[in-house]
């Protein structure tokens, strides 16, 4: 799995584990779904400053609805919602999460550059590795709205 996925899904459970569902019986499905469908990834990078929603949804028993979103911006940033289950509608915004430093690794080129490099540029750099691997893995194999990684 990606670094920048496994710390995208990380972000995702820790909201989970921070807003529990307090009906009893009801719960989370288990998987994250990369919700690229409706624009692809290009149009939100482009457009929207980052990628499409990373979700995890609620098992009403009828149907599933979002519980908790999160999403990769272009300043690399992992920024989130989620929403109450017992009153659906009102999202609480989750605070935003740097990416991690070594979210891409270090290779040759990122070393000989680093010293005149902010920690935003690198962040921005990761932000737009994790964009590219996401084109490639998803909407240039035609792969919409299906599970990324379970929790």
């Amino acid at each position: 799995m990606n670094k920048t996925l496994e710390q995208v899904v990380q972000y995702l459970r820790d909201a989970i584990a921070n807003h529990p569902i307090k009906e009893e019986g009801k719960g989370y499905l288990p998987e994250v779904y990369y919700q690229n469908g409706n624009d692809g990834t290009d149009f939100d990078w482009s457009c929207n400053d980052c990628t499409c929603e990373f979700f995890v949804f609620y098992n009403t028993g009828e149907h599933a609805l979002g519980y908790v979103k999160a999403q990769v911006t272009k300043q690399g940033f992992i920024t989130g919602y989620v929403w109450d289950t017992e009153r659906y509608g009102n999202g609480v915004r989750l605070p935003d999460v740097p990416l991690a430093e070594d979210a891409i690794g270090r290779d040759q080129y990122n070393a000989y550059y680093m010293p005149t490099w902010t920690r935003e540029t690198m962040a921005a750099r990761r932000a737009q590795r994790f964009r590219n691997w996401l084109m490639k893995t998803r909407d240039k194999m035609h792969i919409y709205d299906e599970p990324i990684a379970t929790l």
